[in-house]
């Protein structure tokens, strides 16, 4: 599946109902970035409703990848223009030796090297596969019970690059 910035899709609760969700940033064609809208819609209506998710808060933010897209059931529902600055977040790495921290952003274009605070704060890069995506997506709808493992998906835990990289 090739998917591109500003995709709209959906991610079935299991029940006829699909959360919608906003491709924000694509690495390398099979990984991308994207954030859940706290909207809910009918399977069967969600290419008339998927617009009006963008009135609706980010419950979710990750990256995952397009491999089992279709197989998962998500579906492209629409396109939307998206502040991929407000959602794309920097990670830290190392490169070279152990101790040689950087941060990097989502496209792993800007480098630079990083302070002892974005040591401590800032995540690793985790591709998360699209089966606990869904599940996150059943416990945010009240299918599921929620796992701690979900926790790294709230939007609050990214930092962004806009904000690490000024240029």
């Amino acid at each position: 599946m090739n998917l591109t910035q500003g995709d709209l899709f959906t991610i079935p609760v299991g029940d006829g109902t699909a959360y919608v969700a906003h491709v924000v940033g694509v690495l390398r064609k099979k990984d991308f970035f994207f954030v859940v809208y706290d909207f809910r819609t009918d399977d069967n209506s969600a290419e008339g409703d998927a617009e009006e998710a963008l009135q609706h808060d980010v419950v979710l933010a990750g990256q995952t990848m397009s491999t089992l897209f279709v197989d998962m059931g998500w579906r492209v529902v629409g396109t939307a223009p998206v502040d991929a600055d407000r959602w794309l977040p920097a990670y830290k790495v190392t490169i070279g030796d152990a101790d040689s921290w950087f941060v990097v952003d989502f496209s792993e274009e800007r480098r630079r090297p990083a302070t002892a605070e974005e040591v401590d704060d800032l995540q690793f890069r985790t591709t998360r596969a699209p089966a606990g995506i869904a599940a996150a997506v059943r416990a945010l709808a009240g299918k599921a019970p929620w796992e701690d493992r979900f926790d790294e998906l709230l939007p609050a835990d990214a930092r962004r690059a806009a904000t690490l990289f000024r240029d």
